[in-house]
């Protein structure tokens, strides 16, 4: 019987990860389907899955199965998903159309604040105190606005904005979500977001697939930043801090 038992507990975060990996490939599924219908500048008939639909989904898979294995399936991992959703949801759409619609944006701002309401009021294990709700007010505002500052540094030096007012309500999710869960992953989700952006654009520039003065979609480098945050989480966090203090 101890061996059963033991068998079925170790079997069962297994069994969890699984499931949860398969609802958010579903998830992705239908993000990959709507970002059609969303993107209304470049409204396209919604078709079979194919090869990018099935990326699309298994990124979602993935990450939300891990956020569920970082963080445990408690009432503040709640959010953390939907932010994870969003972010990856946008930059799908970002890619095929280089916008991000304020219907996906917008609309996920208000559930967003009421998961983080719900979760700061159960206050599970790991989950952040009364006081976070402050913090994600700060960094919901903060975000956005280093974002705007940026585009206009970048209008400044080339004529034009570096980053789009679609990133910018992005942002501001963002922000909420991860100032929530502790400041320093924003922090964090910045210099991924940037580090990556400058990475990519040189690359394509020695590789000569990007003019110096051609945009790129900046809602994939949001996402990443946002996901390195939210699966890293404080142990990335303090890492990065030892990093950079020395």
């Amino acid at each position: 019987m101890m061996e059963t038992s033991v068998t079925t507990g170790s079997v069962a975060p297994v069994l969890l990860l699984v499931i949860v990996g398969l609802l958010g490939a579903g998830a992705g599924i239908l993000a990959s389907r709507m970002a059609r219908l969303w993107a209304v500048r470049y409204p396209a008939p919604m078709s079979s899955i194919g090869v990018h639909s099935a990326v699309v989904a298994l990124a979602h898979g993935v990450v939300l199965a891990a956020l569920v294995w970082r963080w445990g399936p408690i009432a503040s991992t709640v959010p953390l998903i939907a932010l994870a959703w969003l972010v990856l949801s946008a930059a799908d759409i970002d890619l095929r159309v280089h916008a991000i619609p304020d219907r996906l944006t917008l609309r996920m701002l208000p559930v967003l604040v009421v998961m983080l309401a719900v979760a700061t009021l159960i206050g599970d294990a790991g989950g952040p105190s009364p006081g976070r709700p402050i913090a994600a007010a700060v960094t919901g505002v903060i975000l956005p606005a280093a974002l705007l500052a940026t585009s206009a540094a970048f209008r400044r030096l080339r004529g034009e904005a570096g980053v789009g007012l679609g990133d910018v309500k992005l942002a501001i999710a963002i922000g909420l979500v991860l100032g929530w869960r502790g400041p320093g992953l924003v922090v964090l989700a910045l210099l991924v977001t940037f580090f990556s952006s400058a990475l990519v654009g040189l690359v394509l520039l020695a590789a000569r697939r990007l003019d110096l003065g051609a945009r790129m979609p900046f809602g994939p480098h949001l996402a990443l930043g946002t996901v390195a945050a939210l699966v890293g989480g404080e142990p990335a966090v303090a890492r990065l801090g030892d990093v950079l203090l020395g």
